[in-house]
């Protein structure tokens, strides 16, 4: 049988609604959990243990080959600023 590779998935936003969303994709491989408040990051690591932790997603950015997709759930403001890099790397996002 062929098993089902996993994607590679940093969390940009990891507290409150990025937390709700880290539930919907815990069957694929959470590589990066990122958020300003330290304590949302703390939480997401109970699920995500393994993931490596970021407090400022433009570093996350720094090694782009380490995920293939991202979830980003920030703020309104801040949106369109993970987003747009996202995207011009070429990565899949929600």
């Amino acid at each position: 049988s062929q098993e089902k590779q996993k994607l590679r998935i940093a969390m940009i936003g990891s507290g409150g609604r990025g937390l709700a969303n880290l539930n919907g994709v815990l069957s694929e491989q959470i590589v990066a959990l990122c958020d300003v408040n330290e304590q949302g990051i703390k939480q997401a690591a109970m699920k995500a243990p393994d993931a490596k932790h970021y407090t400022d997603f433009r570093k996350l950015f720094e090694k782009p080959d380490a995920f293939d997709a991202v979830v980003v759930s920030t703020c309104e403001h801040t949106h369109f600023h993970a987003t747009m890099l996202a995207l011009k790397h070429g990565k899949h996002v929600y």
